[in-house]
């Protein structure tokens, strides 16, 4: 999804969210080319950049895109697609999922490389 959908910022005020959120801030500062936010697969993505394989992707922009996304798994057309069921869910579950990261990373839009 777009980072103009929000930042995936931590809610609490002690000192360990405040540290998280700066970092994530200072992170897409430094890094201004970087637009969009991996929600799911990025396990995926590790194993389809070490193979030279082209990441593909599905743009997240509103609640509905999600439901429609989660209808493609019952289908068969997508293996799966592991978030919760809306934006603003998903920013929440990618603050505490990232608060425990030690760094961030990049994936550049080629889909050849990884950059931390």
């Amino acid at each position: 999804m777009h980072k103009s959908l929000g930042l995936p910022l931590l809610n609490e005020t002690n000192a360990f969210s405040i540290k998280h959120n700066r970092e994530v801030k200072t992170f897409f500062e430094k890094n201004p080319n970087i637009e969009y936010i991996l929600c799911d697969g990025s396990h995926k993505t590790t194993a389809l950049t070490l193979t030279h394989n082209p990441i593909n992707a599905m743009l997240i922009e509103t609640d509905d895109d999600i439901r429609q996304f989660k209808d493609l798994i019952d289908t068969g057309e997508i293996f799966s697609f592991a978030c919760p069921d809306s934006i603003k869910e998903i920013l929440i579950d990618n603050s505490e999922h990232f608060s425990e990261a030690e760094f961030f990373q990049t994936v550049k839009k080629q889909g050849l490389l990884i950059e931390v």
